[in-house]
């Protein structure tokens, strides 16, 4: 015969057991006793972590699918404002823009400079973008500082279209940057303008030329095809990006010059332009501080290991202080992108650095003008080996160059403790590690 036994516990009354032989004892526990029963042993730990969550996206998902906050459907180009440079060449972003809005329209777009007053309407309309062709850092800021302040500026600081990314320069000893605004974030976050109805434009593309006969060509795309994704779509890379308020209004008018032109969410766009501030702070520095010159695509095909290093530490860097997550494949993309630019040739000088390089790095300027904080200060530690190296060895930024840019102690010293490393053959020619090609 086989007998079970049974127990119940309840708390504050009476428990039966069955006794082998069907006898049944009757046994009142105690509540503190059933309680010490339940509760978890000392050795026991149960350790609570917390998440960070940004409830933006949800918001803004959820408002995208009930059809709120969007933009109304623009079907074709709108007259803009296009503010330039009070003192010096408008450059080439604000021609771009103008010479892209068509001859025939009925109302032109109006130019101004930073010092002038935003038209109360344009072509009857009292809401249009205001496109910010200002790619000096010094000059923005000063800008977007006006902006802020109680005028006539306040009210239109949601028009506004900012530039971000840009023409590299086309060598290393070009110090023209007009054509590259770089990496923005950091003047617009001290002022409340990175949010997601703040309109930006990632440019990935080369500026047109006038030829020898004085014609003006269409901008020259980077945004390539590198083949089909696993849903059969088309991956693709180098894609100019728009998104705020007027991504639309923007979208029309550089997709009116041949150029591919991706919409999307602000967060999304994020992703892209630090996607492409990553490509220039990495590619371009490893290129740079070669003794022989050294182009985009050279770096993608000869220095791959290096250049790859490099890139995970700084997406590491990115997720942890920015919660920006780089998307899957960002190296396949990043060189590939490298191989479309072609021969344009990597270089370091102080305009580029605080565009660019400076965002990774924790440095001040000699005369004391405020250097906008990006919030990833404490730098990659091989990117700022070689930010070391281009300063002190190079003499492509700080005081040997005569600029004024002044690195922090901390990385100085990260630079004289990889001195072994940066002084070696692997800095020689660029197809073998001794320099013979």
């Amino acid at each position: 015969m086989i007998f079970f036994t049974v127990v119940f516990f309840t708390v504050g009354s009476a428990s039966a057991f069955f006794q082998p032989g069907g006898a049944i004892q009757t046994t009142w526990l105690t509540k503190d006793w059933t309680e010490s029963l339940l509760r978890p042993s000392r050795s026991t730990t149960s350790a609570l972590r917390y998440s960070w969550s940004n409830g933006q996206a949800v918001k803004e998902y959820q408002n995208f699918l009930e059809g709120k906050d969007q933009p109304a459907v623009l079907t074709e180009d709108v007259p803009s404002c296009i503010v330039v440079p009070a003192v010096g060449a408008a450059g080439p972003i604000a021609d771009l823009i103008a010479s892209l809005r068509s001859a025939s329209a009925e109302h032109p777009d109006v130019i101004i400079p930073t010092d002038g007053i935003p038209p109360k309407e344009i072509g009857g309309n009292t809401e249009y973008p205001i496109y910010v062709a200002l790619s000096n850092p010094d000059q923005l800021s000063d800008f977007l500082d006006m902006v802020m302040r109680e005028g006539p500026w306040v009210s239109r600081a949601s028009d506004l279209v900012l530039f971000s990314g840009g023409e590299l320069p086309g060598s290393a000893q070009d110090l023209d940057l007009l054509g590259y605004s770089g990496c923005i974030e950091p003047h617009l976050r001290s002022r409340g303008l990175a949010r997601d109805t703040t309109t930006q434009v990632l440019l990935n593309f080369k500026f047109p030329r006038a030829s020898a006969i004085g014609r003006v060509m269409s901008p020259q795309d980077y945004a390539t095809v590198l083949g089909p994704d696993a849903m059969g779509n088309d991956k693709w890379t180098g894609e100019t990006a728009t998104c705020g308020k007027w991504r639309q209004a923007a979208s029309l008018r550089l997709s009116s010059g041949g150029l591919h032109v991706r919409e999307c969410f602000y967060r999304d766009w994020r992703r892209a332009m630090w996607e492409r501030v990553t490509f220039d702070a990495v590619f371009g520095c490893i290129g740079s501080i070669r003794d022989d010159r050294v182009s985009m695509k050279d770096v993608a095909l000869y220095y791959g290991e290096e250049t790859s290093d490099m890139l995970w530490e700084a997406t590491g860097l990115l997720r942890g202080c920015l919660a920006v997550t780089i998307t899957y494949g960002f190296e396949e993309r990043m060189f590939g992108f490298a191989e479309a630019m072609g021969e344009v040739d990597c270089g370091m000088n102080e305009e580029l650095f605080r565009r660019c390089n400076g965002v990774f790095c924790d440095y001040e300027l000699a005369d004391a003008t405020k250097v906008p904080r990006s919030g990833l200060e404490k730098g990659m530690r091989k990117h700022s080996e070689y930010v070391a190296y281009a300063s002190t060895s190079k003499g492509l930024i700080g005081e040997r160059s005569g600029g004024r840019v002044v690195l922090s102690q901390r990385i100085l010293n990260i630079g004289s403790k990889a001195e072994v490393f940066l002084t070696s053959a692997m800095l020689q020619g660029n197809l073998r590690c001794d320099g013979a090609i």
